[in-house]
């Protein structure tokens, strides 16, 4: 289900975009509305998937490892975190458009397989 809502996400991924650029074309809106949003959602996914972790029974809690850790080294330290962190820098050009960004192999790689699609 979540490669199904990245792949839904990424053939819309510059409506909102698009639409703040038309209602106010700012730098500092785009910039500091991207800061608040990205610290909010990470702030999140790490305080849910703690709180997941901790509040799993079927985990065996002498085997409980540090979920941040875990986290940062299957994800943020991963494949996916540094092509995360190359696109987010990107963002931070003036010159930047959501558009910009090829990715559509991952829409070709995912549904490739798929009947329904």
């Amino acid at each position: 289900m979540l490669h199904w809502h990245a792949c839904e996400e990424i053939e819309h991924k510059a409506v909102c975009f698009d639409v703040l650029q038309e209602v106010d074309d700012s730098y500092a809106i785009r910039v500091g509305g991207y800061l608040i949003a990205s610290g909010t959602l990470w702030t999140s996914l790490i305080i849910g998937m703690i709180w997941f972790y901790y509040n799993d029974d079927q985990r065996n809690a002498s085997k409980k490892v540090n979920p941040t850790r875990e986290f940062l080294n299957q994800v943020v330290l991963a494949k996916v975190g540094k092509e995360f962190a190359q696109n987010m820098l990107a963002y931070f050009k003036r010159d930047f458009h959501p558009d910009d960004i090829q990715d559509n192999g991952i829409l070709e790689r995912f549904f490739k397989d798929k009947a329904y699609a």
